[in-house]
């Protein structure tokens, strides 16, 4: 996950990760992993950038989209509600009932989780 108190952590945090999966994301071990998004093209642009040793430019192709759909972003005051609509279809299409996670808010805004 990519979170972070405010608009200006978060996008910190943004950069941080899209250089760290920029690098896991050049090695074949991680084809696997982008595979279901339709991504294993990225693992090839980026293991050919390693190969030319243009590493300063590998995160250029890990986009903010590339991002979006491969990590949870949010700040902590919205991380509960981003994971629980990425995780919901998940959930609808037919994980065991013991298997549902649901938050919900405490007076002090703090996330709490249990079972449904």
């Amino acid at each position: 996950m990519i979170t972070g108190a405010s608009d200006v952590e978060l996008a910190a945090e943004s950069e941080r990760q899209r250089r760290l999966f920029a690098f896991l994301y050049s090695t074949p071990a991680y084809r696997g992993a982008l595979e279901p998004y339709s991504l294993s093209h990225l693992q090839e642009q980026l293991a050919d950038m390693v190969r030319r040793d243009d590493w300063g430019r590998l995160r250029l192709l890990v986009t903010d989209d590339v991002l979006d759909m491969l990590v949870p972003t949010a700040r902590y005051d919205s991380l509960a509600e981003v994971v629980a609509r990425r995780v919901a279809p998940v959930a609808a299409a037919g994980a065991p009932p013991e298997s549902r996670w649901r938050y919900r808010r405490t007076p002090n805004t703090t996330i709490t989780w249990r079972r449904s």
